[in-house]
């Protein structure tokens, strides 16, 4: 998972949640920053009626005296992750404070990150960990029946970003198939080669 880079940008799509919770964990303490996209394409295994009823149990742990103060059960799928990544670094202290300022994790794809090359972790991916019977759940669709309320929301948007996304390939390859053609029809050309020779001398 490490790269050159000290910016990491991770598609969260098709990745068991604590696993890659556990890479980036490390990466963040070791002092890149790590950014997380389409969380709500994480993945749990095991079946959507066995995850729900151990996220059932985990929504009834609340304080007795007084609910109000904690602890908060979130229902985005950017801050469940959070508070499993939490859970492996040393929060209360300056360096594990300093490791989590150091990381970003989103619903969807926002647009500052639409055109950055994201990046999978091997060892969190589950087509290389669980057998293809396997059962898994989708993280977004076990938060939509807990009570999280965009779920609907993030799925519009997504679908005009790869709309759009779409377009915007389609128009680089048909300039470069003009570009391809152009240089075709002027192959034979001496005085485009004459020019071709100097620009290369100047190394383009």
């Amino acid at each position: 998972m490490s790269t050159q880079n000290r910016t990491i940008v991770l598609d969260g799509k098709g990745h068991i949640l604590g696993r890659l919770a556990a890479n980036v964990s490390k990466e963040i303490l070791a002092g890149k920053k790590v950014v997380v996209v389409r969380c709500e394409e994480l993945l749990l295994q095991g079946k959507m009626k066995r995850n729900k009823v151990a996220y059932e149990s985990y929504l009834r742990k609340r304080m007795n005296t007084n609910p109000r103060k904690g602890p908060f059960h979130h229902r985005a799928p950017s801050q469940h992750l959070f508070k499993v990544i939490r859970a492996m670094v040393p929060r209360k202290t300056e360096r594990g404070r300093e490791a989590l300022a150091r990381l970003e994790l989103y619903d969807g794809v926002p647009s500052q990150y639409n055109q950055v090359k994201r990046h999978v972790c091997p060892s969190a991916l589950a087509v290389t960990i669980l057998k293809p019977s396997s059962p898994v759940t989708r993280l977004g669709d076990l938060l939509k029946r807990m009570g999280w309320k965009y779920h609907d929301v993030v799925v519009k948007f997504e679908e005009q970003r790869k709309q759009q996304n779409q377009q915007y390939v389609s128009e680089v390859k048909a300039l470069d198939k003009l570009k391809t053609e152009a240089v075709s029809q002027l192959s034979g050309n001496t005085e485009f080669q004459n020019v071709v020779k100097k620009l290369a001398e100047f190394g383009y």
